[in-house]
């Protein structure tokens, strides 16, 4: 349990309260301009005495600025409160938006306060009740950390991309503090991402190095190459071309990436306590994402006007189906953090048309599309060249050879709705390719050089899957 406190609460006996088990508090330094008589009362000896008792906590200050001139000089009242500890706090700096009459320039004087707080070296944190983020803050603030106010025995609902701490009743009971107390719950470990302390459990669990699986450790480089930024491991080794980068069964969370690609590219990324940021005309010096704030991604959208195949892997939910460019993949909203990812610039993109299955989802070059070990018969394949020229045929049961020509991603090789099989397969264009044959089993890797064939004639034997690279 998190405490929030002021003068209000009186003279408080922090050593009963630090025995009861409270995680950490959030201390009033004080209300309004940058005036010693607005200074709360009771900040002072509250602050001493969590630090004398190794106590983690953070200030909030309540805000009644109108301008953005009142927003600076709340600032300025919190900074100097703060000064004497700045080596000591380990929670954020929170700016408390409620009162009466600000709500048309609340936001505008967050952005001014915060940017304030965050060059002197602090975080800097946003607090107000739910119909204020709902009604007046939206996703305007998502680039600081989000306390939010709802007494209710239910979480709080409608509020743009994710908070950290959760104030859920002003009744509650602490031993050491007389009378009623506010009470949070905290999602976030800020003692750990400020101070290298911690009072609870990472949210995203605990590495274990001993188990799944890291990338490769050597730099590679290719048409598209990446790096990231994992939970304590920091930047990995350059990968490229569809090459995992990050780890699989640590939990360690991506926390930042970077891309090197020769064309335009724009990135967006969902990040914790965040929501969704877009980073624009990245290259390889561009750091997506944050660093040293223990911020997880959890969902990735690569903008680009070439064709662009890229997946993640994220905790509880392992590898996303492939994505597109403009495509975001990743499940938000759910506080699972992104492990992995691959990204490449296929060749081509192709899918299946399965018995009892229908269509598959589209894959680049390098995936297998249809079943094997099922029994089930291809029955139809769609290519997207990515610009490439590319021209089939394909000999289909009771039909015989049928020749497509030049394929585009609308051309459907084989059939659907009448449950005949593909038996054998020729292609031309600028890639290999194999299938797996019923009885037979995988093919030889065969060259599209429009002569050379895979799969049988006459044999009445179904081609189950199909892999290019």
């Amino acid at each position: 349990m998190l405490i929030d406190v002021s003068y209000h609460n009186g003279t408080i006996d922090w050593e009963k309260v630090k025995a009861s088990g409270v995680q950490g508090a959030i201390l009033r330094c004080g209300y309004g301009d940058n005036i010693a008589s607005q200074d709360d009362k009771q900040y002072k000896r509250n602050a001493d005495e969590c630090t004398r008792l190794g106590i983690p906590w953070g200030v909030y200050l309540y805000s009644y600025a109108k301008t953005t001139a009142q927003a600076k000089s709340e600032a300025e009242h919190v900074l100097r409160l703060i000064a004497p500890y700045k080596d000591v706090m380990s929670y954020p700096v929170y700016y408390d938006l409620e009162e009466k009459g600000t709500e048309s320039v609340a936001v505008q004087n967050a952005l001014v306060f915060g940017d304030i707080i965050e060059s002197n070296g602090y975080m800097c944190g946003i607090y107000a009740g739910q119909s204020w983020w709902q009604k007046y803050i939206g996703n305007k603030l998502d680039r600081f950390t989000k306390w939010v106010a709802r007494y209710n025995t239910q979480k709080p609902v409608g509020i743009s991309g994710t908070y950290d701490i959760w104030q859920y009743s002003s009744d509650g009971s602490v031993p050491g503090i007389k009378g009623r107390v506010d009470v949070n719950e905290v999602y976030r470990d800020f003692p750990a991402e400020i101070r290298g302390g911690s009072i609870k459990k990472d949210a995203d669990g605990t590495v274990d190095d001993s188990t799944g699986t890291m990338q490769d450790m050597t730099d590679a480089q290719g048409e598209i190459s990446y790096q990231v930024h994992a939970r304590k491991a920091g930047w990995l080794p350059w990968k490229c071309d569809g090459q995992m980068a990050g780890s699989t069964g640590q939990s360690r969370r991506l926390e930042a990436l970077k891309i090197k690609f020769a064309e335009k590219l724009d990135v967006l990324v969902h990040m914790r306590g965040i929501g969704d940021k877009l980073f624009e005309n990245v290259d390889e010096n561009t750091v997506i994402g944050t660093v040293g704030e223990g911020r997880r991604i959890e969902a990735l959208k690569l903008i680009c006007s070439s064709k662009l195949a890229y997946r993640v892997h994220q905790k509880s939910y392992g590898w996303s189906k492939w994505g597109f460019s403009g495509d975001l993949v990743g499940v938000t909203g759910e506080s699972k953090q992104l492990e992995a990812i691959e990204i490449k610039k296929p060749k081509l993109v192709v899918r299946g048309h399965v018995q009892n299955v229908g269509w598959q989802d589209w894959v680049p070059d390098g995936c297998v599309v249809g079943t094997t070990g099922k029994g089930y018969r291809m029955e139809a394949l769609q290519i997207d060249p990515c610009g490439n020229t590319i021209k089939a045929k394909a000999h289909m049961q009771t039909d015989g050879w049928v020749d497509y020509g030049v394929v585009t991603a609308d051309t459907i090789i084989g059939t659907t709705g009448e449950s005949k099989r593909i038996e054998c397969l020729c292609f031309e264009g600028g890639f290999e390719y194999r299938a797996h044959i019923q009885d037979y089993g995988w093919t030889p890797w065969t060259k599209a050089d429009g002569v050379s064939t895979i799969g049988t004639v006459g044999q009445a034997l179904r081609i189950e899957a199909f892999e290019t690279r």
